[in-house]
Order: C-alpha cells, then sequence, then structure tokens
C-alpha cells in the first residue's frame, strides 16, 4: 500500500515577507486510529478480546507514563524506544543550572527495527490537491 503526498508551497522560514517560495512534499493523512479501533483490529487479528486488548493498552499507557516520570528509558523490543528530553535555557556558571532553568520536556521516539524497516521500504504516490480529504 503506498503512502500518498501533495504538493504544498511553503515560505522559507523566518524571513522577512517569506523569501523565496517552494514547492514541498507533504503526506495526506489518511485518518486516525484510536485505543479503540487499535484494540478491536488487534482482536480480529487474534484470540484475545477487544476488552482484554483495551486493558493491556489502558495499563501500557498508565506504566509507560509512570516509567517515563521516573527518568527511566522504555525500550519495547522491536517497536520503539522512549525516553524523556527537556529544554532549557543556558546559564553561565555550573551552579546556576536548577530546575528552573528548565523550560519543557518531551518525549524523544526512536523507531525499533520493524518501523525503520517499514519507513525504507514506503512506497508513494503523489495525489492531486483535491484528492485529499
Amino acid at each position: 500500500m503506498a503512502v500518498k503526498f501533495k504538493s504544498v508551497l511553503k515560505a522559507e522560514p523566518g524571513v522577512p515577507g517569506g523569501g523565496v517560495k517552494k514547492y514541498y512534499a507533504q503526506i495526506v493523512q489518511s485518518g486516525v486510529v484510536d485505543f479503540d479501533k487499535l484494540a478491536t483490529l488487534i482482536s480480529l487479528a487474534t484470540t484475545v478480546s477487544r476488552t482484554d486488548v483495551l486493558a493491556v493498552l489502558d495499563a501500557l499507557e498508565t506504566y509507560m507514563n509512570l516509567e517515563l516520570e521516573c527518568g527511566g528509558n522504555l525500550h519495547l523490543g522491536n517497536f520503539a524506544h522512549f525516553r524523556l528530553s527537556c529544554h532549557s535555557e543556558g546559564v553561565e556558571n555550573e551552579e546556576d543550572v536548577t530546575s528552573q532553568i528548565i523550560k519543557n520536556s518531551s518525549i524523544v521516539f526512536t523507531p525499533g527495527k520493524s518501523m525503520e524497516k517499514m519507513l525504507k521500504n514506503l512506497e508513494y504516490v503523489k495525489v492531486k490537491p483535491d484528492e485529499t480529504p
């Protein structure tokens, strides 16, 4: 199955007046799969009930949050790795490095081997702007 993309005209970021505009490829999103739909799909492909799949996914979310809150790195086999990262101000002296200079945090997602393989094997097909949802 191919990934759909379209062309989008974009201005240069940070340039007054937009600078030279160029066309870029942009993925066309094909929809959203939420926990409920994912649980249904997994239950159809396995012998596990949808309710049991939902319970496992809910527990996975809960314990991923707990581990990340403690600064843990999560390695989920060939699926992915997750870890925390923070963004802070720069300061002149080491003793000035405190929690007060941390502005925000994010979760770094690193694809595992199976996702890396999927990314390397993607096929793309261009669609016209009027064909996008």
